[in-house]
């Protein structure tokens, strides 16, 4: 892929488009290469810069939820990426380690950092008193484009990214070992509601039943493991 700074004058230096490309460019390099230290980081203070202009500005614009879904999902994985990277320091130089030293310094891919993002897209985005209030069936059937009304104007960005935090956050969670907390993250969401919006992109409705499914079998709620599995 061509860097951002190649693509910047065809698109008047759109600041979140090019937030968007190295987003994707990220995404791509994880999938096919092993990211080196540095664009670890610089992929870390991009969702910073993305995640932040989200959550304090209006965002007029419209994505596809499979994308924003894709985007929270990818997020997580390069955290988790981060900690095995950072787990193997026998095999890192002395000078990885010192950047190592300065990035817990910095939260950069700290569980407390990703843990904030997500929780304060689900706080800004209201969705947990629309689950509370409907039970998520409005917004199933508008898919988070509610043509300006409520939360976000017309674009679907924050509120979809709030949903999928939700679930996002069960993961987390359950890589960090805290199954309860794995859980709790997801009430209100009903996975009984089988036209639920998480059901309509379909990597997120796997990874909802089974995180899920896996947090009640480590808590040893096997009936409860067995449904969830059935059902998804």
């Amino acid at each position: 892929w061509p860097s951002a700074d190649a693509i910047a004058e065809y698109v008047d230096n759109d600041h979140v488009f090019l937030l968007l490309y190295k987003e994707l460019w990220a995404r791509h390099l994880y999938a096919r290469l092993t990211p080196t230290l540095e664009q670890r980081i610089q992929s870390w203070q991009n969702y910073c810069q993305l995640w932040n202009i989200i959550l304090n500005r209006n965002v007029n614009m419209q994505l596809p939820n499979g994308w924003l879904w894709q985007m929270v999902d990818e997020f997580i994985y390069q955290f988790q990426s981060f900690c095995q990277y950072r787990a193997k320091l026998y095999q890192r130089s002395p000078e990885e380690i010192e950047v190592l030293r300065d990035c817990t310094k910095n939260d950069v891919w700290s569980p407390l950092a990703v843990l904030n993002y997500l929780q304060t897209f689900v706080d800004k985005s209201g969705i947990v008193a629309e689950l509370k209030k409907d039970g998520g069936k409005h917004l199933a059937e508008t898919e988070g484009y509610d043509n300006g009304q409520g939360k976000g104007g017309g674009s679907n960005v924050l509120k979809v990214l709030g949903y999928f935090a939700r679930i996002g956050l069960l993961r987390v969670h359950c890589i960090l070992g805290d199954y309860y907390g794995g859980l709790q993250a997801m009430d209100p969401m009903d996975l009984n509601y089988k036209n639920g919006l998480y059901t309509k992109v379909t990597l997120c409705h796997i990874s909802a039943s089974y995180y899920t499914g896996f947090c009640y079998l480590m808590m040893r709620r096997y009936l409860d493991a067995i449904k969830v599995f059935n059902q998804g």
